[in-house]
C-alpha cells in the first residue's frame, strides 16, 4: 500500500475561499487517483484540521467516492502539543501505529509543519499563488506525476 496523507483548506479549495468553492478540486485529485491508482493502491488518511471539525462518515459524504472509499483514518491532533513539524509528527505517529514501514506522501500547502528535507512532501501552492492557490489543473498534473513516480519507478526512456 501507499498511503497519501490529504490537507484540505488550501489544497481542495484555495484558503479563504466562500463556501461555495468549498472542495471545489476535489474532483482534480479524484481524477488523478483515477488516472495513476485504478488498482487502488494509494489509501488516504486525512491530515486536516478538517479531521477535528468532522468524523471520518462526514469527511467521506463531503468527498467524491474516488476519494472516499480510499479513506482509512485522520492523523492524531496534536494541537496541545505544538513544535516544530507538527503535521510530519502526526502523519509519522499515524504510520508507527498503522501502517510501519509503508511508503506516503503528504499533499499539503503549508511548507512550515514539515521538516524542510521532508522527500515525503507535495507542496502546493498556497494563497500567495496568482490563483490562490490549490490543487488547480496545472497542480494536478504534477501530483499526477510524481504519484506514477512514487508508485511505479522512475520512467526510462
Amino acid at each position: 500500500m501507499f498511503y497519501l496523507f490529504l490537507d484540505i483548506d488550501g489544497v481542495l479549495h484555495p484558503d479563504n475561499s466562500p463556501p461555495q468553492k468549498t472542495l471545489c478540486y476535489a474532483g482534480n485529485l479524484a481524477g488523478v487517483l483515477r488516472d495513476v491508482d485504478p488498482l487502488g493502491r494509494i489509501r488516504i488518511v486525512i491530515s486536516s484540521t478538517w479531521r477535528v471539525k468532522f468524523s471520518i462518515e462526514q469527511l467521506k459524504a463531503m468527498l467524491p467516492s474516488e476519494i472516499s472509499e480510499r479513506l482509512v483514518g485522520v492523523t492524531p491532533d496534536h494541537i496541545e502539543r505544538p513544535g516544530p513539524y507538527v503535521r510530519q509528527r502526526e502523519i509519522e505517529e499515524w504510520l508507527a501505529c498503522n501502517a510501519p514501514g509503508e511508503r506516503w506522501m503528504a499533499v499539503d500547502d503549508w511548507s512550515m509543519i514539515f521538516d524542510k528535507a521532508c522527500p515525503n512532501l507535495f507542496l502546493v501552492p498556497g494563497f500567495e499563488a496568482d490563483d490562490g492557490g490549490g490543487l488547480t489543473e496545472g497542480v494536478s498534473l504534477h501530483l499526477k506525476k510524481r504519484l506514477a513516480v512514487e508508485l511505479n519507478g522512475p520512467v526510462s526512456g
